[in-house]
């Protein structure tokens, strides 16, 4: 497996960095390190900066480049070269309601890139626990897929996340909720099917992954969980569209990457 770690037209992160070199190292990948700008002097500190990290990647095969010129050329010709299974990238929280020039190319670069996306914006010390979430669909699956060999080639704990908009009128709590969740997925429901599914995909990589239902707003469930499991990767699917209503009013993914305390890995295999 190969990781494109991507810094275009921004300063080198050593945290990103480090973050990279521990991912790569738990599931035994190789790392090129790309770095594009036209400022000569952003090029040189990210070589000095990297260079301060190469003990992170003592076990790496990590290759290098800096260019001058544009990102996305850049990044289309590197995929060009190589086959990628993972681009890696750091975000920055988006402070305002228009995109900034630098938020409309690292929307491009997202957009047109046809490989699973880590985006760092936050990052934990540990990488021990992910959250999946599933959509509740069959063409959510290949999330599951995915998440299921990360998981077991970085020997990842995993939980299972799905989210109802809708509280049955069954359900008076929390507590009365997580008690019924094994009856719900002995039933033929669509939901229950989909499950059972996904434990499945877990199941057969030997993951043993606990299945959670909250109910509610999709990102505010999301982050409640996030925030009380103590999660080192969250990892959804974008069945959604960068489309400019998206950029400006903020999808389910863009709000998550946003606010989440966590890098946040995007499996566009969803989008249509």
């Amino acid at each position: 497996m190969k990781i494109l770690y991507l810094v275009p037209n921004q300063e080198m992160s050593p945290i990103t960095t480090r973050f990279a070199a521990r991912v790569a190292t738990r599931i035994g990948a190789g790392v090129d390190v790309l770095v594009v700008s036209p400022d000569q002097e952003v090029l040189e500190r990210a070589e000095a900066t990297l260079a301060s990290s190469k003990e992170n990647f003592s076990t790496v095969p990590l290759t290098a480049e800096f260019i001058a010129g544009d990102p996305l050329a850049a990044f289309e010709q590197a995929l060009q070269k190589d086959n990628y299974e993972l681009l890696l990238i750091r975000v920055n929280r988006r402070k305002h309601l228009i995109p900034t020039p630098f938020r409309f190319m690292i929307n491009k670069i997202i957009k047109r890139s046809p490989i699973p996306i880590l985006m760092v914006r936050q990052t934990s010390e540990d990488l021990n626990h992910m959250l999946v979430c599933t959509g509740g669909l069959e063409k959510s699956e290949p999330v599951v897929a995915l998440s299921a060999r990360l998981a077991s080639q970085a020997g990842l704990h995993a939980s299972l996340l799905t989210v109802s908009t809708a509280v049955p009128s069954m359900y008076t709590g929390m507590e009365e909720m997580e008690e019924t969740i094994e009856e719900m997925l002995e039933t033929e429901t669509p939901l229950a099917r989909h499950l059972r599914r996904c434990a499945s995909l877990l199941t057969e990589k030997g993951i043993d992954a606990e299945i959670k239902v909250r109910h509610g707003d999709v990102v505010e469930a999301i982050l409640e969980e996030t925030a009380s499991g103590k999660y080192d990767l969250i990892v959804l699917g974008s069945s959604e569209s960068w489309t400019l209503q998206g950029l400006l009013l903020g999808n389910v993914t863009q709000q998550i990457i946003n606010r989440a305390p966590c890098a946040v890995l995007v499996v566009k295999h969803l989008v249509e």
